[in-house]
Formats: C-alpha cells, structure tokens, sequence
C-alpha cells in the first residue's frame, strides 16, 4: 500500500523465500497486491537452509541466494524492459514520507546505485571481515546494472558460505558494502 500510494505505476514484484509454505489464502493475497510473485519457498537449497538453527543464517542465506536468482530470471524472461530503476524494499518496511522519487531522476544519482550511508559494524572483524555495512531496507539502481547486482548476490552467497564454513558470519547488509562497486555508489541519507 506504502509503494502504490507513492508510486502509483510502480511495477510490484514481491519474492518469498520462506521454508514454510506459503498457504494458498497468503498466497492468493500477495498475488492480488502485486503484478510478481515469486515463490522461492520450495527450492531445495532454500529448503536445506531452513535445517539451519541460527535464524539469522536462514533468513540472511535464504535472501541473499534467492534475490539474486530472481533478479536473473525477471532480467531474462524481460519481465523488467519497462523499468528505469529497480527498487529492492525489505519486506516488513514500507516507505514513508522521506521517499522521494524525485531524488531518482537528479542527474547525479541517475546511473547510480542508491543506498542509505555506510554504518560501523556490530560484529567483530573477525566473524564478517568486513567493517562496514550498508542498511538493506531500502536502496535502488538503474536497470541497466541488473547483471552487476545479480554477481554482487552471486558473489555475496559464495562469501557467505566460506564465512559459515570457517567459523565465522556475514549478513546481507555486511556483503552489500563489500561486493557493491564504490565508485557507482550514491549514499542518500534520506532513505
């Protein structure tokens, strides 16, 4: 309701990646409130994450691995011609009265990935290796990067897994700021 009240002609693809099945009433609803729905639900890697006991690895796995994979498929099959720029919204935010869909069309963030300022982490160096991070809540870039965004959650899902594999713990927020290109990179406060 949030995305239609500001943006009324925004194309709405929703992406669920939860182990749980989706009943058909949830999904009946989700469907009538978007023009996408994608069920991630029942792949077998998403599936085989759920078996994990840290929440926070299924919920920041199962999302790294899934939105890049869609990201691909809606590129592939064209379903995003009609689109100057993508808009990735986490699900259980909605947009407020700072969004401003104007900031998207200033000649200096046009090309340009936009996404809310860096952040020190809150994790020790030595779980993540990374120190920064960057909110996931809101950030966009232009159409044209598709394929750059799908190999940034491409290569985020494989530094995820050696990550876990030696010990440590990485989430999407902290892989954004390492696998993003900084020089194509707009932080906007605003967001």
């Amino acid at each position: 309701n949030s995305i239609r009240a500001r943006v009324p002609d925004a194309k709405i693809i929703i992406m669920d990646c939860c182990g749980d099945p989706v009943t058909d009433v949830q999904e009946n609803l989700l469907r009538s409130n978007c023009d996408v729905f994608v069920n991630c639900g029942n792949d077998e890697d998403v599936q085989a994450m759920y078996d994990n006991d840290n929440w926070d690895v299924v919920k920041n796995g199962t999302e790294i691995l899934c939105f890049g994979r869609v990201l691909a498929i809606l590129d592939n099959e064209k379903l995003l011609d009609d689109v100057d720029r993508v808009h990735k919204m986490s699900g259980r935010y909605v947009l407020n009265d700072q969004f401003d869909p104007a900031l998207y069309e200033q000649d200096a963030v046009r090309d340009r990935i936009v996404i809310g300022p860096k952040h020190q982490s809150q994790f020790p160096i030595e779980a993540t290796t990374v120190p920064l991070q960057y909110m996931a809540r809101l950030w966009s870039w232009p159409r044209s990067m598709n394929q750059d965004i799908v190999k940034v959650y491409s290569d985020s899902f494989v530094f995820f897994a050696e990550r876990l594999a030696a010990g440590g713990y990485v989430d999407i927020e902290h892989v954004l700021y390492k696998f993003l290109p900084a020089e194509k990179v707009h932080e906007e406060a605003q967001l």
